[in-house]
């Protein structure tokens, strides 16, 4: 098809006589005009075809007709035919068909016909079609003015036609002869339009296209490549330059033809067989009608080509790909009649379809074939076969017999959903030449390994950052990349391998992995014998961990401290306190303080003077600090020794643990005992670790710490001896960041489990859960601890409510390392035990007093009493003696007055909706009191009002007041309110409703009169409430969407002003009150509302 070129007001008059204007008087617009030579069969002659027509656009349309001339040399022009302008008729259309010489062109123009019919006009039938066609003008919906010109040159009898072509088949002598055409304007001639010269002695024959090839259009991209596949692209040389102006004026098109081989065809073969009205069977024409270019193809591109072969499209009959095909071109001229036939092209159908992902890829860790004991990773894919593949994924799918175009390893299938046509056909290519393997060091690295456009193994964004080109195969970093571990064939016989049950496998053993831990990922790739890459697979992870055995490096280790009693001069003044004392040990080993008076004792055993100690005073040690106060020594204010009065008195404090044995002493000091000021003692220790002896014996209650060196991610358990056996107790866990190898410890509490003696085992392992053997500590002797003394009684008190009675019930311990108290309670001789073991929820601890709560039944509990007592249980399940008992009575106080009689409850009511009005500045919780207002407000004509719709973006509120310039209308809002009068509550979700607005029994909606410019009385009315509001908000604005079309149009609403937390949901209760009684009718409750 010839291109269409833009209109030009210019003179051109070429030298050849092909193309020349019309005179500016009479057009303006180009025309071709040219002849050529043929040879008519019938009459044994040579004619000369003469063919005009529009270059742009069309012919002006006040040339009614043209005139041809001719003459030999330098003679006069002598005029040889009159043609007019215009559509003919059916028969003078048949009559030009049916002339001598004319049946290529009668059969080529039935051809079309038939075809652009779709079947309609076949015979002489065309010829109506055809004058229908040409007889169409603008304003048609079939109107084509380009197919009228493709008919022109493909057909030189439909330029005659339309007056715009002729055959000359005037025998004449053979030489050059030069033709003339001239426009008719009704009864005037124009100027020339233009002139051709032609060769009578030689018939015109068009010489074959050049530079015939097969092309690839696809690019590097593995979209683009998908354009080649199964399609072959050709491109010439199109005549374009101005020295084959002729050429190209005289092709009308091309036609392309196809064999299974090289069949040897010379330059003339097609000429002469169309020429004959047979051709060689074993050429198949590729295009059905002819291959109409406008200019040259680019060079590169997804437009580089001028024509493809891609099988019969329209019947799902495709190519085969990988098939040799051979390929002849010819041009078609302006007579209708074929070129030389250009040099035969082999061109092999493209396959761009990769094979489908290796599948079913996962690692397992083998020995290796050659040293055992080595660890190795092995890769194992499933082969990429039929067989396997209608195993993986044959389900929902059915599989058909591959059509007569398919490759041998291509399967075709049709998804269930489908019916089973060709049309519905999916095609999957199982072939493979050989398989890459890619190891990754990390997770992400495998993840981010992206697409190879020019299939050289290397990523594209690889190739973009080292500067190489992704579009070309010879471009990239060198070698292959380093994570392209292994590329395997399918014909390495070791890689392959057959299970039991026929499926074959392929493996990959990967000698790079040792066994440390680290994890490694690997992904696929499957390509095909023309270069074609699968997608890769998805990553799997890949580990050999390392089973090497810990060695247990562990012992026991006994915390012995020396106490140091430190006298501390720095200590602020407490008022009414003489001596402060502290303990600063990290267990609290102190119980108590006492102090002692110094005496000299001056006749002793042995006649050396020495001392006597005098306890003044003892005072327990709570929350580990002890005070001794002034008002506490008054009695000691003298001395207790004879001779020393109140001055140069000499002291020294000791400090006693539980039972009763001496911690550490004060150095003597000498101070005023009854004077102002504080004196401050701490007791410190000093502590190291030492191990223990075999059968050492510890001391009662001394802590056993079990020390074990870890590497980073291991644990250790330990284990005790008991029955013979070894029983875990503890694990220590050494963290996976830990800066190397590092000592851990433990301290474990045998008493409870152990009562004399223990045995202790350490069991190592590794991060990879590879246990070490288990290495004995040396045994240990407990001692046997004392039962522990009984409690204290504090206190019982009555406490809760009359409805909700209950005593508290406190006590004090005398011992350490309990586990558990026994509560004893008792009324009217019937007595309960409980047990409340220590860290328990029911058990309470604070200042040195536990605490425990003991719910009463009001009906049968009260007004009698209660006795309380409890004992201790150590860890070793030792028990206590009972304390002294407590004992109260929780009295029920008499009622003032007569009981409340039983109010019934609010029925439940039908709902109410809520929203958040979601407004910059002034958001706020709504409850909607009414329908849609719209239509149900009887407005006055003269009733105006304004409504906000909250899109105000100023500082100004959206809930405000409402005027309105006419009267009536608060009755009406009022009697819209569904709720009349009521009551809100809130609820936060988990926490109980709240009231949050006084009892709304109307609202502020009132009149008002003024006189206008007239002196006219005019009333108008305003809703003005701080709780009710007329609003119309936009959609926008409310929250949750879901309510919004429940909620549209104007509305009485209640604002919430009451200030709710940011990001709760909460919900609302509108209780009705009855106008009368005061008492709730209904109780509505609305949806649950987030507070954004």
């Amino acid at each position: 098809m010839m291109k269409a070129y833009p209109m030009k007001r210019t003179i051109l008059l070429l030298l050849s006589g092909l193309w020349l204007l019309l005179s500016p008087a009479q057009a303006e617009d180009r025309l071709y005009f040219t002849g050529m030579v043929e040879n008519n069969p019938d009459l044994g002659i040579h004619q000369v075809i003469l063919e005009w027509g529009p270059l742009e656009q069309s012919i002006p349309g006040d040339i009614t007709g043209f005139r041809l001339y001719r003459r030999q040399g330098a003679a006069v022009f002598q005029l040889i035919e009159e043609t007019e302008r215009g559509v003919a008729d059916v028969v003078t259309i048949q009559g030009l068909f049916e002339e001598p010489g004319e049946a290529l062109r009668r059969d080529n123009i039935q051809k079309w016909a038939e075809s652009a019919s779709g079947g309609a006009a076949t015979g002489n039938a065309a010829y109506a079609y055809v004058h229908d066609i040409l007889s169409l003008t603008p304003g048609h919906e079939d109107y084509n003015p380009i197919r009228t010109i493709f008919l022109m040159r493909m057909n030189a009898n439909v330029s005659r036609a339309l007056g715009m072509g002729s055959i000359d088949r005037t025998a004449l002598p053979a030489g050059n002869y030069e033709y003339m055409l001239t426009g008719m304007i009704g009864s005037t001639e124009t100027l020339p339009l233009g002139k051709t010269v032609v060769d009578t002695s030689v018939v015109d024959v068009l010489p074959a296209p050049a530079s015939f090839e097969q092309v690839f259009v696809g690019g590097c991209s593995a979209i683009g490549r998908g354009l080649d596949d199964r399609r072959i692209h050709f491109r010439w040389d199109v005549p374009v330059s101005p020295d084959r102006l002729r050429q190209k004026i005289l092709t009308f098109g091309y036609d392309l033809y196809r064999s299974d081989s090289d069949l040897g065809l010379g330059p003339d073969a097609l000429r002469n067989m169309q020429l004959a009205g047979s051709f060689n069977p074993a050429l198949t024409k590729v295009n059905k009608t002819p291959v109409i270019v406008a200019g040259q193809a680019p060079t590169e591109g997804r437009d580089a080509f001028l024509t493809i072969d891609e099988g019969d499209v329209a019947n799902f009959i495709f190519l085969e790909r990988g098939r040799v095909y051979y390929y002849y071109l010819v041009a078609i001229d302006l007579s209708g009649k074929y070129s030389r036939t250009s040099p035969v092209v082999e061109a092999m159908v493209p396959d761009s379809m990769p094979p489908p992902a290796p599948w079913a890829v996962r690692t397992e860790e083998i020995k290796d074939p050659i040293v055992p004991t080595t660890p190795r990773i092995q890769l194992v894919w499933d082969e990429i076969n039929s067989a396997n593949y209608l195993n993986q994924y044959g389900s929902r799918r059915t599989f058909v017999t591959p059509p007569a175009y398919a490759a041998p390893s291509e399967l075709y299938y049709v998804p269930d959903s489908d019916p089973v046509l060709p049309r519905n056909y999916r095609e999957v290519d199982l072939d493979v030449e050989k398989y890459l393997v890619f190891r990754f060091a990390s997770q992400e690295g495998a993840q981010k390994w992206g697409t190879d456009s020019d299939l050289d193994f290397w990523p594209d964004e690889i190739e973009d950052a080292s500067g190489t080109d992704k579009c070309d195969e010879a471009s990239h970093p060198a070698g292959n990349p380093p994570e392209l571990v292994a590329q395997i064939p399918i014909t390495d016989a070791p890689s392959l391998r057959t299970l039991s049950n026929g499926q074959k496998q392929r493996v990959f053993i990967d000698t790079v992995p040792s066994p440390d831990n680290h994890v490694f990922w690997y992904r696929m790739i499957a390509i095909d014998q023309f270069g074609n890459q699968s997608p890769l697979s998805p990553p799997v992870r890949g580990v050999l961990w390392d089973r090497t055995q810990p060695t247990p490096a562990a012992g026991v280790k006994v915390e012995r401290c020396r106490y140091v009693v430190v006298r501390d001069d720095q200590c602020e003044n407490r008022r009414g306190v003489r001596i402060y004392a502290t303990d600063e040990t990290k267990n609290q080993k102190a119980a108590s303080v006492c102090l002692f008076e110094v005496c000299p004792q001056r006749e002793t055993p042995g006649g050396k003077p020495g001392n006597n100690y005098v306890l003044l005073l003892e005072k327990e040690i709570r929350d580990r600090f002890a005070e001794i106060r002034n008002n506490e020594l008054q009695r000691f204010c003298e001395s207790i020794c004879q001779d020393r009065g109140t001055q140069s008195r000499m002291f020294i404090l000791r400090y006693y643990d539980s039972r009763g044995r001496l911690l550490g002493s004060s150095e003597t000091f000498s101070i005023v005992l009854c004077s102002d000021g504080t004196v401050c003692f701490r007791l410190t220790e000093v502590c190291k670790d030492s191990v223990n002896n075999p059968g050492e014996t510890l001391d009662p209650n001394e802590p056993i710490n079990v020390c074990v060196r870890l590497n980073p991610g291991e644990r250790a358990r330990v284990f005790y001896e008991i029955n013979g056996k070894m029983s875990a107790i503890s694990t220590i866990h050494a963290p996976t960041d830990a800066a190397g190898l590092q000592i851990y410890c433990v301290t474990e509490d045998l008493t409870a489990i152990v009562p004399a003696g223990a045995c202790l085992g350490v069991r190592v392992f590794s991060k990879n859960n590879v246990g070490s053997y288990l290495k004995y500590l040396n045994c240990l002797t407990i001692p046997t601890a004392e039962p522990p003394d009984p409690p204290l009684m504090h206190s019982v008190d009555p406490a809760g409510t009359q409805a909700a009675p209950k005593f508290l019930v406190r006590w004090t311990s005398q011992s350490e390392g309990l586990s558990a108290f026994v509560l004893s309670r008792s009324r009217n001789g019937d007595v309960e035990y409980d047990t409340y073991w220590i860290n328990g929820n029911d058990l309470v601890y604070k200042n040195g007093l536990y605490e425990v709560s003991i719910p009463l039944n009001p009906a049968t509990d009260l007004n009698q009493e209660w006795c309380f007592r409890v004992r201790a249980i150590d860890k070793a399940l030792r028990s206590s003696k009972w304390s002294e008992s407590l004992c109260d009575t929780w009295e029920q106080e008499p009622g003032d007055h007569l009981t409340w009689p039983p109010v019934p409850e609010t029925p439940k009511g039908t709902g109410i909706i809520a929203y958040f009005l979601n407004v910059l500045f002034y958001p706020q919780p709504m409850l909607v009191l009414s329908d849609d207002l719209t239509k149900k407000l009887q407005l006055d004509k003269r009733c105006q009002f304004s409504v906000s719709d909250c899109r105000e973006t100023q500082d100004i509120a959206c809930l405000r007041s409402v005027p309105f310039t006419c009267t009536g209308i608060c009755d009406q809002l009022k009697a819209a309110n569904q709720f009349g009068k009521f009551i809100v509550y809130r609820q936060e979700e988990g926490k109980d409703f709240v009231q949050v607005s006084p009892l709304i029994d109307t609202f502020w909606c009132y009149r008002t009169d003024s006189r206008d410019a007239f002196g006219l009385i005019v009333s108008t009315e305003t809703l003005d409430d701080p709780f009710i509001y007329l609003t119309n908000p936009s959609p926008g604005f409310i929250q949750p969407p879901e309510v919004r079309p429940q909620v549209q149009g104007p509305r009485l609403v209640f604002a919430d002003n009451y200030p709710c937390k940011r990001g709760t949901k909460v919900r609302y209760q509108v209780m009705v009150v009855d106008p009368t009684t005061g008492e709730g009718t209904a109780m509505h409750y609305s949806n649950w509302l987030n507070i954004p």
